[in-house]
């Protein structure tokens, strides 16, 4: 008898960021970047920004390797309509001169933030802090409307 493992994972008494996580890992394990699909980048994508917003802030996001895919997280929250994650980056992204490259991560490491920019990353990761739970609940359901893109989770041993 065949396991339905994404039931497991989205049915399994798992709160909303921990089945994004499981999802994520599973997709990380299995799949190579390449290979993925647009629900599979999303949940990715999103995933490594909402570790890195939370172990450091916007500004921790925006000057490591993650911060390199911000441009597909944009995306990424525009096709959830995830409006407040998506006005929180924007503003923190908006900290750098217009005329930085959004992937462009040594030239973010290298800039050096003025006072204005600071309190608006402040500002952002509060919003995110405060929004994340929503955010979580909002990927929980991402996941399940599309669990039709995940469907080879259930082929998993």
């Amino acid at each position: 008898m065949s396991r339905n493992k994404l039931n497991e994972i989205i049915g399994g008494g798992k709160d909303d960021d921990g089945i994004w996580c499981g999802v994520h890992d599973l997709i990380l394990e299995n799949k190579k970047e390449e290979a993925w699909n647009e629900v599979e980048t999303c949940v990715i994508i999103l995933g490594n920004m909402d570790r890195w917003v939370l172990n450091g802030g916007f500004e921790s996001y925006l000057c490591m390797p993650a911060g390199a895919y911000c441009s597909q997280a944009i995306s990424c929250l525009e096709r959830m309509n995830e409006q407040l994650v998506l006005q929180a980056l924007l503003a923190a992204v908006s900290c750098y001169p217009s005329g930085f490259d959004l992937d462009d991560v040594d030239s973010r490491q290298r800039f050096v933030m003025p006072k204005a920019g600071v309190e608006l990353l402040r500002k952002s990761n509060l919003a995110y802090y405060a929004h994340s739970r929503k955010f979580y609940e909002k990927m929980r359901l991402y996941i399940v409307s599309h669990r039709a893109e995940l469907d080879w989770i259930n082929n998993l041993k």
